[in-house]
């Protein structure tokens, strides 16, 4: 019987989808292995700030109406609001396109600025967009494919880029193509996403528009606080000219928060269409109280793991250049187990009609975070004496904005 069950779990469309992102951050991971030895952290930091520029700015890039569609109660909703996200999409590519590359020809900015809106646009479809239109589980599986094409391909042509030139710039290029990749391979869901865009009626688009101010003006606000909250220490260390700190930071980034945001992403669509039948049986309160209590002992089962792997792995194969990434790995691994545990609340948000406070919190979290890194720097403290601080500030925030959104979910059943 206990056979019989295990079959039919790993038979799940979530599990395989699950699988399948892992498999490929796996082949991402050693490839990253690989590509170390090859560059700088220096160069390898260059990525880290393209990347994380492109993850801040496609949490928004939609205005959210994808995450919106998620929880519509029909399909025709669900696919005028996915239609919407495609047109803010579209509509900021052609704005920011011409500036950034005017930017990176004159010389105000680095090459690789010039695809930014490009690395923006097709993030935002293979992190937010398509995932919303293959949510439902016989869709899974589609999802779960572009997930490895986007993998493998990063894999691939970031050694090649390595080895060919050495640059950052090679880097960024291969990451751009590997999300280019995934998204032609469900074309067709991004065909019928731009004739929905073009087709949709100027009134069906402001209505959309007034019923979701909330969500763009306070869940878009929130979304992005909470990719600044993760990547504030890349900006804070480039502003000190710690480009090397930024490589090393990345590279344990990498090591324990990709495995995490496998998992999150592939959990996010279900559990939102979960707390919407949830919502019905009401004591919110309990249930998202055994959510994080179940999230936080996740954690602890693989946090720990996983930072024990990162310190061996740094040990073992990666050169001298790399080693200080174990004491990253170790600090992040602290913020990680408090994201981890309010990992609910975070999906929860939109449902719970929680934007405001995700929103305050937000901001207090950054301006803590970024003080308490930028201030030991130019104190002239070392940078993993300031990234202790910077832990410290970001776990107790997650840890008491988790308290306090529970308190507000029991304060208003």
């Amino acid at each position: 019987m206990i056979i019989a069950r295990t079959r039919n779990a790993l038979r799940h469309p979530v599990v395989g989808l699950v699988m399948n992102r892992g498999l490929g951050q796996v082949a991402v991971l050693l490839s990253t292995f690989w590509v170390a030895r090859l560059v700088t952290p220096d160069v390898y930091g260059e990525l880290g700030l393209f990347t994380s520029f492109c993850a801040l700015l496609s949490m928004a890039s939609g205005a959210r109406f994808e995450i919106r569609a998620l929880v519509c109660k029909t399909e025709a909703a669900r696919r005028n609001f996915v239609a919407m996200s495609y047109a803010v999409n579209m509509c900021l590519l052609l704005i920011a396109l011409p500036l950034c590359v005017t930017a990176a020809v004159l010389g105000l900015a680095p090459s690789w600025v010039a695809l930014v809106p490009i690395g923006v646009l097709l993030s935002s479809l293979v992190t937010y967009v398509l995932p919303t239109q293959n949510s439902s589980p016989g869709q899974l599986s589609r999802l779960g494919r572009m997930n490895l094409v986007v993998s493998f391909s990063t894999a691939v042509l970031q050694i090649v880029g390595a080895k060919i030139a050495p640059i950052g710039l090679s880097l960024i290029g291969a990451r751009v193509v590997a999300w280019a990749a995934g998204a032609l391979l469900l074309r067709s869901d991004v065909s019928a996403g731009v004739s929905a865009a073009r087709s949709l009626r100027k009134t069906d688009a402001r209505r959309i528009y007034r019923s979701s101010k909330q969500e763009i003006f306070y869940g878009s606000s929130s979304a992005l606080l909470s990719v600044v909250e993760l990547q504030c220490a890349v900006y804070v260390l480039s502003m000190f000219s710690e480009k090397h700190a930024v490589g090393m930071y990345w590279m344990g980034f990498n090591l324990l928060f990709v495995p995490f945001f496998v998992v999150s992403g592939s959990l996010r669509p279900l559990f939102l269409r979960h707390l919407g039948t949830a919502r019905k049986g009401g004591a919110m309160a309990r249930r998202m109280f055994r959510y994080v209590a179940i999230s936080f002992a996740a954690g602890l089962v693989t946090v720990v793991p996983l930072v024990m792997l990162a310190v061996l792995v740094t040990r073992t194969l990666l050169s001298d250049d790399w080693q200080d990434v174990q004491f990253f790995a170790a600090l992040l691994g602290i913020t990680l187990l408090a994201l981890v545990a309010r990992l609910p609340i975070s999906f929860a948000a939109s449902a719970l009609r929680l934007q405001r406070l995700n929103l305050a919190f937000g901001v207090i979290q950054v301006l803590l975070r970024i003080f308490s890194l930028a201030i030991p720097l130019w104190m002239g403290y070392t940078v993993i004496s300031a990234m202790a601080w910077f832990t410290v500030a970001a776990s107790l925030g997650y840890v008491i904005h988790t308290f306090v959104s529970l308190w507000f979910i029991r304060r208003a059943e």
